[in-house]
């Protein structure tokens, strides 16, 4: 069995794709999955699976749409993956409330890193690692430009974005 950390994307934000963590720890467990824990509201899961990463993600996909109706990306990472993540933050950790990851589903294509290379919006700093973009916005999230639906539109791919408070968090509670 390996342990997962399980990124939903787009639960419980705004209204929409109204999930209940209690309901959602209680159809894993029945669907097999072994220490299941959730981290707040917003989809973070810790499990244990006998699935590689990808069918993972894709069981994980098609259960929520068959038990809660919700059509939702699912992105997983292994908690050694996770640490290496935190490892290469290339921001100072005095920024941490203002320190973003945007996990992708692939590593971006080669075609798309062009992208890059002409974005630039005051106090809004990123670099690209593999499947991960890093995020320092100076002036906090709310009002930034370089959003999640930002990357996914120029990168076409699907992501999901989470704080340094979450991440840090995640991997702690999947050390034990």
């Amino acid at each position: 069995m390996q342990n997962y950390i399980v990124f939903l994307r787009g639960v419980n934000v705004g209204g929409k794709n109204k999930l209940k963590m209690v309901e959602l720890r209680s159809t894993l467990e029945t669907a097999g999955f072994e220490g299941v824990q959730t981290y707040i509201q917003s989809g973070n899961i810790l499990l244990k699976s006998a699935f590689d990463a990808v069918i993972l993600q894709q069981k994980m996909e098609a259960l929520l749409e068959s038990s809660f109706g919700i059509q939702a990306s699912v992105l997983v990472r292994t908690p050694k993956e996770l640490g290496s993540i935190l490892e290469a933050l290339p921001f100072d950790l005095k920024h941490q409330k203002q320190l973003y990851f945007v996990l992708f589903k692939e590593t971006v294509a080669e075609k798309q890193l062009r992208a890059l290379e002409n974005i630039e919006f005051s106090g809004e700093h990123f670099q690209l690692a593999g499947k991960t973009m890093y995020m320092w916005y100076e002036n906090g999230a709310g009002k930034a430009k370089l959003t999640n639906n930002f990357w996914e539109r120029l990168l076409r791919q699907e992501a999901t974005t989470r704080n340094y408070n979450t991440m840090k968090k995640l991997l702690d509670m999947s050390r034990g």
